[in-house]
């Protein structure tokens, strides 16, 4: 009986995987790398170690038949770009992918198409990267624009097309909260999971010549409480690129940054905020910058790096002055995709410029060094 619970006792303590490793062995049910289409989401983890795809389904016709593989989730070695493992399906494809601080946690979600009305709810998926599991689903009705993950994995920060904000419990499923009719099209979280900011229009309805028309009626950026919905403060604003401003909490989380793109005609703006009250603490020339697709600002807080949106250029600044570090653009037919940034901004990795898409196989990221 004494050798017997010994056994058991051992065989307990190595069934547990360390903090923050990946388990690479454990069994899964679908272990097919299967076939996969286009990338629609990728993610560094924060300890640098890994790059994250999802994948959209693909149903493939040939002489044997149709054949249909399920979107996925696929890690790869974010330094070597070796393959190490597909985690599991999704019901369709992974629109955004997003790691807890640790890098113990993973959020794969289904997020719809605003544009498409798609009629399928959003599907979230909570995987334990510790034993390579899948430890939680479940469905949200509608859309999002841009959601968010706090950095302990546990809360997912959600704005649906009618610019409702809510914030569920990735262990339960559950919405906790939600404040209506915000006028937000986009915000961002603090570091310590506390704060929600996003700059808002508010409209009124008005008729002109007898048609339905909206007008502004106030604009300004909103705070608020994460942990029950209250509003922290409000700034009222007369600043009229509030409408397309995107605003990114600093690593330190004592201000947050405000991006306006620019033209040929004229440069992009940077504002810094002070996240305690909204006042603004300085503003900021960036040369350059175009479209605003994919940010990365590294974890020291020293740099900014935007993939513009139509994909063409991937540039950098210093926050510190808005020198610009690095300009690079992709010749036809060549173009910046789906990418992300890695922790430390010295790498983008995601659809580069020179990968060689192999159809219906798992396609490896390119990864790209951005450090001279």
């Amino acid at each position: 009986m004494i050798v017997s619970l010994l056994s058991i006792l051992l065989l307990l303590s190595t069934s547990q995987v360390p903090a923050g490793r990946l388990d690479l062995d454990s069994v899964l049910r679908n272990v097919s790398n299967g076939a996969v289409g286009t990338y629609f989401s990728w993610t560094f983890s924060p300890n640098g170690k890994w790059i994250v795809g999802g994948s959209s389904p693909v149903t493939v016709t040939d002489n044997a038949g149709k054949t249909i593989h399920p979107s996925g989730v696929f890690i790869w070695d974010a330094k070597t770009g070796k393959f190490l493992k597909r985690l599991g399906d999704h019901d369709a494809s992974v629109d955004f992918l997003a790691f807890s601080a640790n890098s113990q946690r993973l959020v794969s979600a289904h997020i719809g198409r605003v544009q498409s009305k798609d009629p399928k709810p959003s599907i979230i998926q909570v995987w334990d990267l510790r034993r390579a599991k899948l430890k939680k689903k479940f469905g949200i009705q509608g859309s999002a624009k841009r959601p968010r993950v706090t950095a302990d994995g546990k809360f997912l920060v959600w704005l649906d097309k009618e610019k409702s904000l809510s914030v569920w419990n990735l262990d339960k499923g559950k919405r906790l909260w939600q404040v209506e009719d915000t006028g937000l099209n986009n915000f961002d979280i603090s570091p310590d999971g506390k704060q929600a900011v996003g700059p808002y229009l508010q409209y009124e309805n008005i008729d002109v010549n007898g048609k339905p028309r909206r007008r502004v009626v106030g604009r300004g950026i909103k705070a608020w409480n994460l942990s029950d919905g209250e509003e922290l403060w409000q700034i009222a604003s007369d600043e009229r690129n509030l409408g397309s401003m995107q605003l990114f909490f600093l690593p330190d989380g004592k201000q947050f940054i405000g991006l306006v793109g620019g033209s040929d005609k004229k440069p992009g703006t940077l504002i810094r905020f002070n996240a305690a009250d909204g006042s603004r603490e300085e503003q900021i020339s960036l040369q350059n910058l175009g479209s605003i697709g994919t940010v990365g600002i590294s974890a020291d807080g020293n740099r900014l790096g935007v993939k513009a949106f139509m994909g063409k250029s991937l540039t950098m600044w210093s926050l510190k002055d808005g020198k610009q570090l690095l300009h690079l653009t992709a010749t036809f037919p060549n173009d910046y995709g789906t990418i992300a940034f890695s922790p430390d901004l010295n790498r983008v990795g995601g659809y580069v410029p020179g990968i060689k898409i192999k159809t219906y196989e798992v396609i490896g990221p390119g990864i790209l060094p951005l450090r001279r």
